[in-house]
């Protein structure tokens, strides 16, 4: 089989298979349409945030870890923890549930990509450090095994090794030296963590009270959640697939902790309630387990929305007309808001007259649903992998016209864009997904319909994401016509449309000569006109090239999620 088919599939079948929706919605988008259809917070449940937490509303960062297995044979495995850190992730990735306009999450599990390694972990927290402002909230959720040698408390992350704690552990003198240097003003630890010993379905967790106490020692704005007292246990649930604490902790998140039933939990709030059903739990089934809470903060600190009560979130809206009502998700790592492209037939290629010869003949084509990026990847999400992996920048970047944070970014190659997409676990859509997303099943020839629209062009430069109120698809994706090109995984062949008989899930020529060229979709700021916006126009270049009108965005498979 081709290298290509090889890549792109390769790229469909890694990692995020239980995982990916992780609410990192980042960028405002323009026009009230378009936010209300990717339901971002209203403005009266940002004002009910800041006047709860008495100041700005701010984002919420979130470094979510579940470790099950370890690399050292001497740490016994875990039944629950991978899936205790994706119900919190679940949680978090729940557009109702979240009052924070951006929100953050990187997260490491033995399902994930990014294992949950001492390394990564660390990259985590980093990246939340240099990145939080003041104003922000930030989360720290671990579940695994913690243990205590000499007086120091750990973490254990997957690749820990009891013979060298020091140097293979997460220690609680490392962890509050990165919260400590952490802008954020709220910042809210909660640990489901246990030390080596126990019988198999139990995690004791002797260090954990400890490592709350220390934690909370030194820190001003800090709230710490563990999971039982230094002489309980704290248990599994086998019945309910997670640990007893994380269990009724998200319950308590999804809204049954919202005591005062204003429409937001709180941590005091989620404390109470997981303390009294732990109790309830314990009386039942004859065990005890006390879940504890360090506070060191002055203020409130609210972690999610209670969707029931309708006062405090208003019913979402219909989307506008000629729009498709379909799911929007957040990706991890990057922040980027994806919306799902129904699985089924579409109209690919331009008919006689109305392009050219490489869009023809027009023919019909399946896909599989997908969900793909609502904007083109920015500067501010592309930074955040040239921080984390030390990818060069973009040459761009240098020039004013081309550095914001909300613009798309420019200056990357093919392969640039390849790299980006491994780094949070998707990849570039096939020619095909990308014209589906920009035209919908109903051959309309440019996103927003059929009759030309020259308002809201750019002049001398991307514009941040969503300007172009006009440039929107019937699936709520925007600048598919305009602002910057974009990369597609597809190599280029001209008379490709001319030489498949069949046309599903196809992912473009296997054999595209000695020079092989990658598709390039979509008009940019450079050359907006009647026939570049069109939603069927191709064109193409060298894969190694660099241009300050070209960017991309990605696609995941909706079966991953």
């Amino acid at each position: 089989m081709d290298a290509l088919l090889d890549e792109v599939m390769d790229m469909r079948k890694k990692g995020w298979a239980l995982i990916l929706t992780a609410a990192l919605a980042f960028l405002p988008l323009a026009g009230e349409a378009q936010k209300d259809l990717l339901l971002k917070p209203s403005s009266r449940i940002q004002e009910g945030l800041a006047q709860l937490q008495g100041g700005e509303a701010g984002d919420l960062w979130a470094v979510i870890v579940g470790v099950n297995r370890y690399e050292d044979p001497a740490i016994r495995p875990l039944r629950f923890s991978v899936a205790d850190a994706e119900e919190i992730y679940s949680i978090i990735s729940d557009r109702r549930r979240m009052p924070y306009r951006n929100v953050y999450v990187m997260i490491y599990t033995d399902e994930t990509d990014k294992k949950p390694t001492r390394t990564n972990i660390f990259i985590g927290l980093t990246l939340a450090r240099k990145q939080a402002k003041p104003q922000d909230t930030f989360l720290f959720f671990f579940s695994g095994h913690g243990i205590e040698e000499e007086g120091m408390s750990y973490l254990l992350p997957c690749d820990a090794n009891t013979e060298a704690l020091a140097y293979t552990a997460i220690s609680l003198q490392d962890l509050s030296r990165e919260l400590s240097l952490m802008k954020a003003k709220r910042q809210v630890v909660i640990l489901d963590a246990c030390h080596s010993g126990g019988p198999l379905i139990t995690k004791g967790v002797e260090a954990t009270p400890r490592i709350a106490t220390n934690l909370i020692s030194s820190a001003e704005g800090r709230v710490v959640l563990s999971s039982s007292k230094a002489d309980e246990v704290s248990y599994e649930y086998p019945e309910k697939g997670n640990g007893v604490f994380t269990y009724f902790l998200a319950e308590g998140l999804r809204g049954k902790a919202d005591a005062n039933m204003d429409g937001f939990v709180t941590v005091t709030e989620a404390y109470n309630y997981v303390l009294t059903e732990v109790r309830k739990w314990g009386l039942k089934t004859g065990h005890v387990q006390t879940p504890t809470m360090e506070v060191k903060s002055a203020g409130v600190i609210v972690l999610t929305l209670n969707p029931d009560i309708t006062a405090a979130i208003p019913s979402p809206p219909k989307p506008p007309e000629g729009r498709i009502s379909t799911e929007v998700i957040i990706a991890p790592y990057d922040g980027a808001e994806m919306v799902l492209i129904p699985g089924g037939k579409f109209v690919m290629g331009s008919a006689p007259g109305e392009g050219e010869e490489d869009e023809m003949p027009q023919h019909e084509v399946y896909l599989d649903p997908f969900y793909i990026d609502v904007h083109e990847v920015t500067n501010a999400q592309y930074r955040l992998f040239v921080e984390a992996t030390g990818h060069p920048e973009p040459p761009f970047w240098k020039d004013d016209r081309f550095n914001k944070p909300d613009q798309p970014v420019v200056g990357v190659s093919w392969y640039d864009a390849r790299e980006y997409a491994k780094w949070v676990g998707r990849r570039l859509p096939t020619e095909a997904e990308w014209e589906k997303a920009a035209r919908g099943t109903d051959r309309r020839i440019y996103p927003w319909g059929n009759e030309w629209v020259a308002e809201g062009k750019a002049v001398s430069a991307p514009l941040p994401v969503g300007s172009n109120e006009f440039d929107v698809s019937p699936y709520g994706v925007v600048d598919m016509a305009g602002n910057v090109a974009e990369w597609v995984a597809d190599l280029y062949k001209e008379d490709y449309y001319r030489s498949q008989a069949v046309w599903v899930n196809p992912l473009g020529p296997m054999i595209a000569g000695l020079i092989k060229l990658r598709v390039i979709r979509g008009a940019s700021w450079k050359d907006f006109s009647p026939q570049t916006a069109r939603c069927a126009n191709r064109s193409f270049n060298m894969p190694n090239m660099r241009f300050p009108f070209v960017g991309f965005r990605l696609a995941m498979d909706a079966e991953r999620r």
